[in-house]
């Protein structure tokens, strides 16, 4: 077929005939490649196509080879048949992206080593995790996350702490999420955990501390708010204000086995009342019972039926014996004398037989002869 190419061509003039074209280079005419080709049938060893090009509806008898297509920004992809949940991998020795499988124990995963998403990244795997080598999403190294992080299931952290910096707050919030209490470290520049107790403790009960720790659940001693704090001295020491705290004395103890309170010294400015009933037959017998001597400043007024000094001590003046009275005494009823009843001067008779003054063992001997 004969071409009528125009005469006197103009630089990049161009001349159709037929599917192919050519343009005009100034000094001849060359042809260009077609931007849209329509073919019935092609049957070719080698077939080179540049620039953009659509092809549809091929169909290939035999094997296709040597063929690359750009995927979005990529190119070099390779065309090999891939397998369900493959990924594309990029073969730096091959030059080309190749689809690749997971990796041991992926579970038909894949991974992600480096780059940005810049679009939502959507798991539709639902494999539960009970450690953190299993899950639909595994890390091996560390995530940071610049917002928040919504979790639908549990929180599990093994063998390391939660850290909340900055004296970040911990909101535990209401059925509704419309309120939370809040909990915030103090501004502090030492360490301290806290031993929560490992059972509930009764109604009315609080927490507190050893001192180390270590929080146990207490009953409330009372004060205003109810609080309490710990005791002062060692077990058996009874409590006493101390200034505002909690104190124990040696010298001022309880023992509660045998209902017994020991001290060293008693200062009583009222009446002291002892209810106990127990009679006295002895010096260490009764409801009051003392070792040592007992100083009286005032009256004495015992009502028990007998009343018995067992001291041994003789008599050889006024300021001495078992019983020494420095004033007078009265006694309503007899009185019996088991030894010589002396005086310091020798009475009268008047003062024997008139006054009842005195009594010694003369005058009873003539009382008794002459029946005075």
């Amino acid at each position: 077929m004969a071409l009528s190419f125009p005469s006197n061509p103009q630089l990049n003039d161009t001349y159709t005939s037929g599917s192919t074209t050519w343009q005009w280079n100034g000094e001849a005419w060359i042809t260009l490649t077609p931007t849209e080709v329509d073919y019935e049938t092609v049957n070719t060893d080698d077939l080179t196509v540049t620039g953009d090009t659509t092809l549809n509806n091929i169909s290939v008898s035999g094997n296709v080879t040597g063929i690359s297509f750009p995927l979005n920004d990529l190119s070099n992809v390779s065309v090999a048949s891939p397998n369900d949940q493959d990924f594309l991998k990029y073969d730096s020795g091959l030059g080309t992206w190749v689809p690749s499988t997971a990796p041991a124990g992926g579970g038909g995963g894949g991974s992600f080593n480096g780059g940005t998403i810049s679009n939502p990244l959507y798991i539709n795997n639902t494999t539960g995790t009970t450690n953190y080598d299993s899950g639909a999403l595994r890390v091996g190294g560390g995530a940071s996350i610049a917002e928040n992080l919504f979790v639908a299931g549990q929180i599990v952290v093994e063998d390391e702490s939660i850290q909340l910096r900055a004296r970040s707050t911990l909101r535990l919030y209401t059925s509704t999420n419309s309120n939370y209490v809040a909990i915030q470290g103090p501004d502090s520049s030492s360490d301290v955990t806290y031993v929560l107790p490992g059972t509930d403790g009764a109604a009315g009960q609080f927490l507190r501390t050893n001192g180390s720790g270590t929080l146990s659940w207490a009953t409330a001693g009372g004060g205003e708010g109810g609080g309490a704090t710990s005791p002062g001295g060692v077990s058996g020491q009874v409590q006493f204000n101390d200034s505002g705290l909690f104190e124990g004395d040696a010298n001022l103890t309880y023992d509660s086995a045998n209902s017994r309170l020991t001290t060293v010294n008693i200062t009583a400015s009222g009446s002291i009342i002892l209810s106990d009933t127990t009679e006295s037959t002895n010096s260490s017998t009764g409801a009051l019972t003392v070792g040592g001597g007992i100083g009286i400043g005032g009256n004495i007024n015992v009502a028990g039926s007998q009343n018995t000094f067992d001291g041994n001590t003789s008599s050889t003046s006024i300021n001495t014996g078992t019983i020494v009275v420095t004033g007078g005494m009265g006694i309503s009823g007899k009185v019996y004398v088991g030894d010589t009843v002396s005086t310091s001067a020798a009475p009268t008779d008047t003062d024997h037989l008139t006054n009842k003054k005195y009594v010694d063992a003369n005058v009873l001997a003539f009382s008794v002869a002459f029946g005075a």
